[in-house]
C-alpha cells in the first residue's frame, strides 16, 4: 500500500459519497456519525483476524514496515534509506513511543556527495563554517546568545565632545577594555563554544580567538531552539558570562568538510 496516503484519500472520499446518499434519504447527521462509529468498531474487530505478522519495535525486521513507506517515494534507495531512518528514530525514541517528537530528527542536505553518503549524527549539523579561527572543541561547555556578539549600542543617539587625540584614544580603549572583560569573563566560566543568533563584531571575534573560544553564528531562531535542546543550554538575551545552569555541554564541536561543503557538527557521543 506504499505509505497509505492515496488509500486514505480514496477511502475517505467513498465514505463521504455514501454519507451524501444517506443524508438525501432523510437521515440526520448524528445518525450517520453513529453508524460510522459502529462500523469503525466492527472493522477493528475484523482487523485482529487479518493480521498475518507482528514485528517488535526493536526487531531487525522493523525494516519491512519502513521500506513500505519509503519505497513509495524513493524506490531503488528504499532499502538503504530505511536503515538510516530506523537508526535515527531509535536514537531519539522516548520510553513512551506515543510521545515521539518528529522534530527531533532533522535532515541536512550537503552538496558534493551521493545519497549513499548519508549518515546519522547524534547531535546537530549546520551547513556553514565556524566564524572563528578555532574550528574544534572537545568536551566543551556551550553558551548560546540570541543577541549580537558586539559592543552594545544605546537605544538613543548621543553626542560626545572630544578635545584632543588622547581623549579619542581613551574613548576607543574604554570600549575595547569593556568588551575584552566580557569575553574574558565568558572564557573564565569555562565556555569553549559561543553560539550567537545575530551578528559578530570584528573586535569581539578577535578576543574570542585570543581566549581560544570557537564562535558559531546561527541566524534561525528555530535552529537555536533545537540546539538548546541538544546541548541543554539556555538561550541568553544578554551578553555576559553565563551561570552554570545556563550553559550547555557537547562532546565534540568541529568544522569538517563533507562532500564539497564545510559543515559544523555538534556531536553528542559517537
Amino acid at each position: 500500500m506504499g505509505d497509505g496516503t492515496n488509500f486514505v484519500v480514496v477511502f475517505a472520499g467513498e465514505l463521504l459519497q455514501v454519507a451524501e446518499f444517506l443524508l438525501k434519504m432523510g437521515l440526520h447527521i448524528s445518525e450517520v456519525m453513529q453508524g460510522f462509529k459502529v462500523a469503525a468498531g466492527k472493522a477493528m474487530e475484523l482487523y485482529t483476524d487479518c493480521v498475518i505478522d507482528t514485528i517488535d519495535i526493536n526487531s531487525a525486521e522493523l525494516i519491512k514496515v519502513v521500506e513500505t513507506s519509503i519505497g513509495a517515494k524513493q524506490y531503488g534507495y528504499h532499502t538503504f534509506l530505511s536503515k538510516v531512518v530506523i537508526e535515527a528514530a531509535r536514537e531519539v525514541m522516548p520510553k513512551k513511543a506515543s510521545s515521539f517528537n518528529v522534530d527531533c530528527v532533522r535532515v541536512v542536505k550537503i552538496l558534493g556527495g551521493s545519497i549513499y553518503d548519508t549518515q546519522v549524527v547524534r547531535g546537530m549539523v549546520f551547513g556553514r563554517e565556524a566564524d572563528s579561527a578555532v574550528t574544534k572543541a572537545v568536551k566543551a561547555k556551550v553558551a548560546i546568545f540570541t543577541c549580537a556578539l558586539d559592543i552594545a549600542l544605546t537605544e538613543t543617539k548621543g553626542t560626545v565632545l572630544l578635545h584632543s587625540s588622547k581623549e579619542l584614544k581613551d574613548f576607543s580603549a574604554g570600549e575595547e577594555k569593556q568588551l575584552e572583560m566580557i569575553i574574558k569573563g565568558i572564557a573564565d566560566a569555562g565556555v569553549k563554544v559561543i553560539v550567537t543568533g545575530s551578528g559578530i563584531g570584528e573586535l569581539a571575534l578577535h578576543f574570542c580567538n585570543r581566549f581560544g573560544i570557537m564562535v558559531v553564528k546561527i541566524l534561525s531562531k528555530f535552529e537555536l531552539r533545537r540546539l538548546c535542546r541538544v546541548t541543554g543550554a539556555t538561550a541568553l538575551t544578554r551578553l555576559g558570562p553565563p551561570m552554570a545552569e545556563e550553559m550547555g555541554y557537547c562532546e565534540v564541536v568541529e568544522s569538517i568538510e563533507i562532500g564539497s561543503d564545510r559543515c559544523i557538527v555538534f556531536r553528542q557521543g559517537n
